[in-house]
């Protein structure tokens, strides 16, 4: 047979081969043609997350169990710690008893009480969000995403949070009739529809992967280089990991990154950029995370032991980290040059170990916290305001204690003891004196006032007279962090400094600000954001967050909703204080560019105008009900943000967190003394007008007119 004939033959057979796979994929399961989750169950199933019945069809429309969903999350997880609590319905023997206890070890599931687990119960909708938020970590930023269903009111309180978050990020719809049916059973094809819209995609097996996702990925094995990649969602490094290594290269994540697995000399990222937050979770608090050339991590959250380290970082690398909460015996440790670190959970143990940090916080629910600072390591500041011990040789350049049964060994270069508290520092009681805004002004060089021409001969006035001028705060540089990059801006003046982000898209997120200045430990406390007052003291120049100068909720805003809301230009107004130095009143203007702006608005198009607001409903929205949309909801798409009051006349007002249904009442007023608020639609509303005020805006007033 010549070679020709036998390269022939083999195309054939593995075309024909191909071909048997295809036709075998779809012919597992024969009941899933045509049905609308035909494509993510042979997906999911080929992935081997989920398997058919043992009449060989898969039944997507069943209910499922929650032995069954706990399987499929333990699948795409690979979970690897298993709890001790024996539930009495769960038999050792059985065949999902492994998986209960990795769900239980992992929090994801708590049982149904009295030592239960219901394991040949069907999951109803709402336990299933709970075990899913559990599960991939998912963060509830709008408490008031589920109030749109009709049935929002049968939601448990218990789940509230959990399907609030899916909803928000769209993990999970509604069923027919505008409902969310909390309480009923969750189908095959459902549970794997929701895993679907969260992950893009799973790697279980190691090597180097370099495609781009459009949504969530998750690394549940060892041995894994991710590399020049653009992660549109989540990035989960799951508990399957366990002491393996992961590495990031040139990985571009848009949302989180959550660490559940990885060892002591594991998970590194190189050239990386997380553009959300980064949280670490592993169940023996043995890992480490490194941080190498061009990495940006702007927000960390500690929820176990860790170790993280920075290694020839030449961006930011960890700039604000949080210690949430940390196991007992496990430590977090810290290698490196960080911006700010927060302690903000009781007995934690942190270990200094080689560095330098630039604020260390530790919070007023960090009791009995212990702090090891060795060799080489410096706090430039650290404020006390819990009992703790904080030992060891390093360098602590200056230290403000605001709590009593503080411990200091090695004593600061400077400390502050607020008055009414006593501190143990470096084996002397050291009785504190300070006084916010009373402390003894420094004395500064002294400078004489000028003279006037042959003041030095005459005049009668002699040196002693001469008055000696107040030191001055003084700005030198100011940096804005957007989309994980820190951007310099100009510094026009003393007084004025520019920020320029036109060419940046509306995708990028602006986090946080810098202001370097003489003090570095000078306040700011705003006045107004271009002409609406927002009221705002800022201890910590040095890391200014966003929420803080736009009084916003949120850590983070798009560069599109900073635009929607206030044009082409952000100045932000303000002083710059300092006991014993002048106060230094300070503008910064940040230039958005001319590209147009997006408010995450379903329902309206707004547009601001100082403390005016115009909301034109949009297109095909003008039927909606106002009880489809939620009074939560309504006031959000409404004013932009959650506001504290609300009226129609501009006399009396409600409060939007108590008086929700006296608000619907009033707005049914609104359209006519008749109308009942379920009947009322955004079109009714139509050329209306309705006044809210904001606590941190003090007494200001809003105005929003609504159009069609």
């Amino acid at each position: 047979m010549s070679r020709a004939c036998k390269r022939v033959i083999s195309l054939c057979l593995v075309l024909l081969f191909s071909a048997f796979l295809v036709v075998k994929t779809y012919a597992i399961f024969p009941d899933i043609t045509s049905h609308w989750a035909e494509e993510v169950i042979i997906k999911w199933a080929a992935r081997g997350i989920v398997k058919g019945v043992p009449d060989g069809s898969f039944r997507p429309d069943a209910s499922i169990t929650r032995a069954e969903f706990v399987t499929i999350i333990d699948s795409v997880m690979n979970f690897v710690n298993k709890s001790d609590e024996q539930f009495i319905d769960v038999p050792s023997n059985e065949w999902y008893a492994d998986k209960v206890a990795k769900s239980v070890a992992a929090g994801v599931t708590v049982g149904i009480g009295n030592n239960m687990f219901g394991p040949s119960n069907n999951i109803t909708r709402q336990e299933a969000a709970v075990m899913l938020y559990r599960a991939f970590n998912i963060q509830v930023e709008n408490q008031s995403a589920s109030d749109k269903f009709v049935d929002s009111n049968q939601i448990a309180l218990w789940a509230k949070d959990a399907v609030d978050a899916l909803v928000q990020n769209k993990y999970i719809l509604g069923r027919p009739g505008n409902r969310f049916a909390p309480n009923e059973n969750i189908t095959r094809a459902e549970a794997l529809k929701i895993i679907d819209n969260i992950l893009d995609d799973i790697i279980s097996t190691s090597g180097t992967y370099s495609n781009n996702t459009s949504k969530g990925l998750l690394v549940n094995t060892k041995d894994v280089l991710l590399k020049d990649m653009i992660i549109e969602g989540n990035l989960y490094i799951s508990e399957g990991v366990d002491d393996g290594n992961v590495v990031l290269d040139g990985v571009v994540i848009k949302g989180d990154l959550v660490i559940s697995g990885g060892g002591e000399n594991s998970i590194t990222l190189n050239n990386t950029q997380v553009e959300g937050t980064m949280y670490v979770i592993k169940y023996d608090g043995r890992i480490k995370v490194l941080a190498h050339g061009n990495t940006v991590i702007n927000y960390s959250q500690i929820l176990s032991g860790v170790k993280l380290v920075e290694e020839n970082v030449t961006s930011t690398g960890f700039n604000n980290v949080q210690i949430i909460m940390v196991g007992p015996g496990e430590s977090v440790a810290f290698d490196g040059d960080f911006d700010l670190v927060t302690v903000d959970a009781a007995g934690v143990s942190v270990k200094v170990e080689s560095g330098v940090i630039g604020t260390l916080n530790i919070s007023d629910r960090a009791t009995g916290s212990s702090i090891e600072i060795q060799d080489n390591s410096t706090i430039n500041m650290m404020h006390i305001n819990a009992s703790s011990t904080i030992k060891g040789s390093g360098t602590i350049d200056k230290a403000e204690i605001e709590a009593n049964h503080v411990s200091i060994e090695t004593k600061p270069d400077s400390i502050l003891i607020y008055k009414g508290y006593i501190a143990n520092i470096g084996g002397e009681a050291i009785e504190g004196d300070y006084v916010p805004g009373m402390e003894d002004i420094p004395t500064p060089t002294p400078t004489k006032a000028p003279t006037t021409a042959g003041g030095a001969t005459g005049g009668g006035n002699s040196d002693d007279d001469d008055p000696i001028q107040t030191p001055q705060i003084s700005p030198s540089e100011i940096y804005i962090t957007i989309g994980g990059e820190s951007i310099k801006g100009v510094l026009v003046d003393k007084n004025t400094a520019e920020l320029d982000l036109s060419s940046f898209g509306n995708s990028k997120r602006v986090s946080s600000i810098k202001i370097v200045a003489n003090p570095q430990d000078a306040e700011l406390e705003t006045s107004k954001v271009n002409s609406i007052p927002i009221n705002k003291k800022i201890k910590n120049i040095s890391n200014i967050p966003v929420s803080g100068l736009l009084g916003t909720g949120k850590e983070s805003v798009s560069l599109g909703t900073i635009r929607g809301v206030f044009g082409d230009t952000v100045t932000i107004t303000g002083t710059l204080k300092k006991s014993g130095y002048d106060n230094l009143n300070v503008s910064l203007k940040i230039n958005l560019g001319a590209e147009p702006g997006l408010y995450p608005s379903e329902y309206l198009e707004l547009t601001i105008d100082g403390n005016v607001i115009t909301a034109v409903i949009k297109t095909g929205k003008e039927n909606v009900k106002l009880s489809e949309v939620g009074i939560n909801v309504l006031m959000k798409e409404f004013f932009g943000t959650t506001p504290d009051q609300v009226s129609i006349d501009n006399v009396k007002w409600y409060s939007v967190a108590d008086q929700s249904e006296d608000i619907k009442n009033m707005i049914a007023e609104l359209v006519g003394t008749d109308t009942n608020w379920s009947e009322v639609t955004l079109v009714d509303l139509a050329n209306k007008q309705v006044f809210f005020k904001k606590t941190e805006t003090g007494s200001t007033v809003f105005t929003i007119n609504i159009e069609k």
